[in-house]
């Protein structure tokens, strides 16, 4: 709409100079009002050209800064969305971002009572996040994800206690911007909080167990190194 605007005033501005050029007389008569006139539309001329490269620049920008964001999405909202947590709900904002909560957790219903029961609380809430982003409650049987707390063994602990399926789906190296360690033996979830400095500590109901492993952890038979994209 500006362009169309801009080459009716050019022509305009023509057409008024060469019917004026014709009759002289009134040229000389109102020169300075004419003079003044073709100022004002080459001023505005001047600024219609200005505002539409500034929106072109403007626009330009947005869609390079849009695709910038979308480029550079953060490790944590890749990391739940890999756990199968709901990206933005606020009640998962601290998974994989803050100093413990970095191993994906699949949630027996024997964990998650016992869990609720003992004052970790992260039974029923995983269960109503699982309904936020599946649109229903888990079935019968059915595991829910959360983000457990690496520092306390929370996920090693309760797979080792229940006989639920309850399980490390994957750690997090808080570390490295996309290494993460899949499929850890519950014997391993120790090793790899001290391999990625990740504090110890203690955490409701959870009770820590002596049973650690070392090196064999590294091997494939124990764990394997992952990457999110």
């Amino acid at each position: 709409m500006d362009f169309i605007l801009i080459i009716l005033l050019l022509i305009l501005s023509v057409l008024s100079y060469f019917i004026l050029m014709k009759d002289k007389k009134f040229y000389k008569k109102f020169r300075k009002t004419i003079y003044l006139f073709l100022f004002i539309i080459i001023l505005i001329l001047l600024i219609f050209i200005r505002k539409s490269k500034e929106n072109f620049q403007t626009g330009g920008k947005k869609k390079r800064s849009q695709t910038s964001q979308k480029g550079q999405e953060s490790k944590a909202t890749k990391l739940k969305r890999l756990c199968g947590l709901p990206v933005d709900d606020p009640r998962v904002a601290h998974c994989f971002a803050d100093g413990t909560h970095h191993t994906c957790c699949k949630l027996g219903q024997e964990a998650r009572d016992y869990a609720d029961r003992t004052g970790n609380g992260i039974g029923k809430i995983s269960e109503e996040v699982f309904k936020t982003k599946n649109g229903r409650a888990p079935r019968p049987g059915e595991k829910t994800s959360w983000c457990t707390c690496f520092g306390s063994k929370v996920c090693s602990t309760y797979a080792k206690d229940f006989n639920d399926g309850t399980k490390i789906d994957f750690i997090n190296n808080p570390n490295h911007p996309n290494k993460i360690r899949k499929n850890v033996h519950s014997d391993c979830e120790g090793y790899f909080r001290r391999k990625f400095s990740v504090g110890a500590h203690g955490t409701p109901g959870v009770i820590q167990g002596d049973t650690e492993l070392g090196k064999i952890c590294e091997e494939s038979s124990h764990s394997t190194i992952g990457r999110v994209k």
